[in-house]
């Protein structure tokens, strides 16, 4: 079963069971959007460089936000005017 995060976990994940956190939220802008749609977005820039990140939150993490495995993936953007 799910469980609702508290307050203080929203936008952290626990890295190791020893208590190394980072916070997502403090990481810099974001947006969601898909690759397509980002092409189009800096379709004015002379080069966009789009690199996909993806990585799997440690099962103690997925169990603690109600998931088996819970997967985090996003677009990392290199983007020159």
């Amino acid at each position: 079963e799910r469980r609702e995060l508290e307050t203080s976990e929203q936008g952290t994940i626990n890295f190791s069971q020893d208590g190394i956190k980072f916070n997502v939220d403090n990481s810099g802008l974001t947006h969601f959007f898909s690759a397509e749609e980002l092409k189009e977005l800096l379709k004015s820039f002379s080069s966009v460089d789009l690199c996909l990140v993806e990585y799997d939150l440690p099962k103690f993490e997925a169990a603690n936000r109600g998931y088996k495995e819970f997967r985090h993936s996003f677009y990392n953007v290199l983007a020159i005017k």
